[in-house]
């Protein structure tokens, strides 16, 4: 069994131009996740996938930066054999996955990079079962031991269960939306008679706050990123915090600046 963290980096976005290069506390939001990746104990490799030179080049840094004065290899995920995948000086090794175009297009979906990378994963290691942790770059506040506590939560004896991170929703809960039909609103109907009660009275939801999935062999083969009565692992803001508009960007930025969470990086 081997467990891999992948971070996901294409290079378009259409809310923030180059948005995985965007810096937070003075790293790119890429090198960050790929930071908090090499702190684990409990990854054999962190695969960063992207079609971009830029955020390539940017792999390429963070690497020196975290091994100075150590030959900077490409890592490139297809090219290499079993033998290199050996960390360094006891931390996950860093891999590159360079994606097609047919990959790296606005309407690509994540679950085609993951299947992709689970297979030639797969290859290198065909007698291990391959799970994935994907690590959104977007999601740029984590605990420093926070990956390997994530992982140890869903920890089987000789396994791991589907997990995936959630955060609690308050104000904006399902109880107050409607939907617009012929242009007047419309409960959802999710539990309606609580619409008007107190925020503490409602019952929990939660919803998935794009820092973590944990993805068995076979989901990552069916293209499935999260399933139905997985375990889950509950975050609050700043960490919940997903970057996927200019005004995230900028709260981020601010949260570090006024050190309302002190960066651990």
């Amino acid at each position: 069994m081997k467990i891999f963290a992948l971070i996901p980096a294409r290079g378009g976005s259409k809310g923030i131009p180059d948005k995985n290069l965007q810096k937070v506390g003075g790293k790119t939001l890429v090198s960050r996740a790929i930071h908090y990746a090499y702190k684990s104990t409990s990854l054999d490799g962190v695969v960063v996938s992207t079609e971009s030179p830029k955020i390539i080049s940017e792999i390429h840094s963070t690497f020196q930066k975290l091994h100075p004065g150590i030959h900077d290899e490409d890592f490139n995920l297809e090219g290499i054999q079993t033998h290199p995948f050996i960390g360094y000086r006891g931390s996950p090794v860093l891999l590159l996955h360079q994606r097609s175009s047919s990959l790296a297009q606005d309407h690509s979906l994540i679950s085609d990079t993951l299947e992709t990378v689970h297979s030639i994963l797969g290859l290198k290691f065909p007698d291990e079962d391959i799970y994935l942790l994907l690590l959104q770059p977007t999601t740029p506040f984590r605990g420093i031991e926070e990956i390997d506590n994530f992982l140890a939560g869903s920890k089987m004896e000789n396994s791991y269960s589907p997990c995936v991170s959630v955060t609690k929703v308050d104000d904006f809960h399902p109880s107050r939306m409607y939907r617009v039909s012929e242009n007047v609103l419309h409960s959802l109907g999710i539990n309606p008679e609580n619409e008007f009660s107190p925020r503490q009275e409602l019952e929990e939801i939660f919803i998935r706050d794009g820092g973590y999935y944990l993805l068995t062999p076979s989901m990552a083969r069916q293209r499935v990123p999260v399933q139905s009565q997985s375990a889950f692992f509950t975050r609050e803001f700043p960490y919940s915090l997903n970057i996927d508009s200019p005004i995230d960007l900028v709260l981020a930025q601010f949260i570090l600046e006024k050190k309302i969470w002190r960066d651990n990086l």
